[in-house]
């Protein structure tokens, strides 16, 4: 942070350049995948996106930009883990974040590898869009409001 910066702006800056990045990367996909099937290139026909459907579009929009942002999130709070607590905090911070990504991607059941839940022989059915959605939602606020308590207690280090 430079010097007549405040936390609060800071926070809200990066914030929005997340919410930012992750729309910029759905739409560049979009953009991209209706180039690929107007030109009719036969590259990735066997892989699957989303489990939500096939011409649901808008949702698995929705879903992946959730995703993009709780991985935004997750990449910030260990960044800061890192600068306000040290190696043992930073690593703390990725053991949540670890937690946090599984528990995210488990709302989803996308085929994505699951670093601890797959780990787990049992299997949990997954739930409707809405429910999904809004637990996203849930999990990325209470990520968001660690990050602006880790961001909130930050000394200012001046080198």
């Amino acid at each position: 942070m430079k010097n007549g910066v405040t936390r609060k702006s800071y926070f809200q800056g990066v914030l929005l350049s997340a919410i930012g990045l992750a729309i910029t990367i759905i739409g560049l996909t979009t953009i991209l995948t209706w180039i690929v099937h107007v030109l009719n290139i036969q590259v990735f026909r066997e892989v699957v996106l989303s489990s939500l459907g096939v011409n649901s579009w808008f949702m698995t929009s929705i879903a992946y930009f959730l995703v993009v942002m709780m991985y935004s999130l997750v990449g910030w709070l260990i960044g800061l883990g890192f600068y306000r607590y040290g190696g043992m905090g930073g690593f703390v911070t990725i053991m949540a974040s670890l937690v946090i990504v599984s528990l995210n991607d488990l709302l989803w059941s996308f085929n994505t590898p699951k670093p601890l839940m797959g780990l787990l022989t049992y299997h949990i059915p997954v739930p409707t869009i809405a429910v999904a959605i809004i637990a996203s939602f849930a999990i990325a606020a209470i990520t968001a409001i660690a990050v602006y308590k880790v961001v909130k207690d930050t000394p200012i280090k001046i080198t």
